[in-house]
């Protein structure tokens, strides 16, 4: 009797040893054979915790131990059970993008994509125009547009046609064009070289090359092609533009569009039409329109402005503030520095610098590129109390072409200052007032020539009058004599 019990206690547990180790079985259908799929068994739903990928192939029938599966598509995924002696099947459905134009070598193409709601199964698909899927696939970034993902029917082909745009250039070595669709929150572009295509989804896109940027429609199963010109902006011959970024720490800068900066000296693919360049320093943009395969040169002129600084003198080169003007503006349109080539391109262009503000030089349409020496004029008030005159007017006039204008009026100091002018011939004006004495005036001129690096020193006397005398001794330095 106990060995008939025991026999069927044996006999029971090598049952469901049996039954609990024998395998099941799942098989993928599909149009095509020798689809590849990654499976994955789930050891534990929460966290996701899987055990190491294994590829089966569409169309076969492949053993597993029986437990809670992972099957990963493109895009999509299924998540299944096989049990034990049974076989679960699973259909792959198929979405196909027609491009409208046959695809070749260096043309562009893109599906990037979630496989499954973990970020770690992220999928980018490059060049393949047929996604295989599982399930309810979703949304899928397709050449840089958001695009929700049709529902095929199971075991079905599905079909979207597809857009194309592409940049042709005379020399298609010239770079890469850019696109970016113009619907999309965030900005994301993908460089293909000219004369390739990007293959898209239908809808509105910008194309930019080099900084030039023209939109562009698509309708489904429609392809377009734009063609460009070039750009060039020439530095003037024998100046050393490199001495521009050693002097005030970087390079001279043209911006063109938003945030694209070209070099000097270099010619570029534009995308033809009109835009805006902005070169450096310069607060007016410059306006060019260019058409296709026009080569549009733009020639910059030059003026320094010589600070008189020793070549070592850190401290001193690019010191002074240099201003140019366009006509009779009362803005200057460049605000630079010395010591350093200032580019600009027109014409009617005069030059302020700091320390004689107001006083401009005019530069000649016919002498490219310009350097302007300069010199200083130390001048010393002599402020003095009186009863009968005060001064009214002290300043610097210019003497003559090629200066114009006059200085900003002079004030009392008990301290010697500097002022710099570009040399040239400049008169000195003063001019006081009687009181008590309806219009008179005393006027006073004295020309001087300044040269390269002279220094010229002025002592003059500063008439004011008892009160203003009064608030002056409250300024003045308490080392400074009477």
């Amino acid at each position: 009797m106990q060995q008939s019990i025991l026999l069927t206690i044996l006999c029971l547990f090598f049952a469901s040893c049996t039954s609990r180790f024998k395998p099941g079985y799942i098989i993928v259908s599909s149009d095509r054979e020798d689809i590849p799929l990654e499976i994955y068994q789930i050891k534990q739903e929460s966290p996701l915790q899987l055990t190491s990928e294994i590829i089966i192939y569409s169309n076969r029938k492949t053993a597993f131990e029986p437990g809670t599966y992972l099957i990963l598509a493109d895009c999509s995924h299924e998540q299944i059970v096989i049990r034990p002696g049974e076989t679960a099947q699973l259909n792959l459905s198929a979405i196909n993008f027609l491009p409208p134009t046959p695809p070749s070598e260096g043309d562009f193409f893109s599906v990037q994509c979630s496989r499954h709601n973990t970020g770690m199964f992220r999928q980018t698909i490059d060049k393949r125009f047929r996604l295989n899927v599982l399930g309810s696939p979703k949304n899928a970034l397709i050449s840089m547009t958001s695009t929700p993902l049709v529902q095929p029917q199971p075991g079905k082909v599905s079909t979207i046609l597809l857009s194309a745009a592409r940049v042709v250039s005379k020399n298609e070595g010239d770079g890469f064009y850019f696109v970016s669709s113009s619907n999309e929150k965030q900005a994301v572009t993908k460089g293909v070289k000219f004369g390739s295509w990007q293959f898209l989804m239908p809808g509105e896109y910008d194309i930019s090359v080099n900084g030039t940027t023209v939109p562009m429609v698509l309708g489904p199963n429609e392809s377009k092609t734009l063609e460009t010109g070039y750009l060039e902006i020439l530095s003037p011959a024998n100046v050393d533009v490199d001495r521009i970024a050693k002097t005030r720490g970087y390079p001279y800068q043209i911006q063109l569009g938003h945030d694209h900066f070209l070099a000097l000296n270099e010619k570029y693919p534009v995308l033809a039409g009109a835009f805006e360049l902005h070169l450096d320093s310069s607060t007016q943009p410059l306006n060019v329109e260019i058409q296709i395969n026009e080569t549009k040169t733009i020639k910059l002129r030059s003026v320094e402005v010589d600070w008189g600084c020793a070549h070592d003198d850190i401290k001193c080169l690019g010191s002074g503030e240099i201003m140019l003007y366009k006509g009779d503006d009362h803005f200057p349109f460049v605000e630079s520095i010395s010591d350093i080539p200032v580019l600009f391109f027109g014409e009617n262009i005069k030059v302020g610098i700091s320390g004689s503000r107001n006083i401009k030089y005019n530069l000649s349409a016919s002498e490219s590129p310009f350097v302007l020496k300069t010199g200083r004029v130390i001048l010393k008030p002599n402020i003095q109390q009186k009863n009968q005159y005060v001064t009214d007017l002290i300043r610097f006039e210019a003497g003559g072409p090629p200066t114009q204008g006059f200085s900003l009026d002079i004030l009392p100091s008990w301290k010697p200052f500097t002022m710099t002018f570009i040399a040239g011939k400049y008169n000195f004006i003063q001019s006081s007032t009687k009181y008590g004495s309806d219009g008179e005036r005393s006027l006073k001129t004295s020309t001087y020539v300044i040269h390269d690096g002279s220094k010229i020193e002025i002592e003059f006397p500063y008439l004011v009058s008892d009160g203003q005398y009064e608030k002056l001794l409250k300024t003045k330095p308490k080392n400074t004599k009477l």
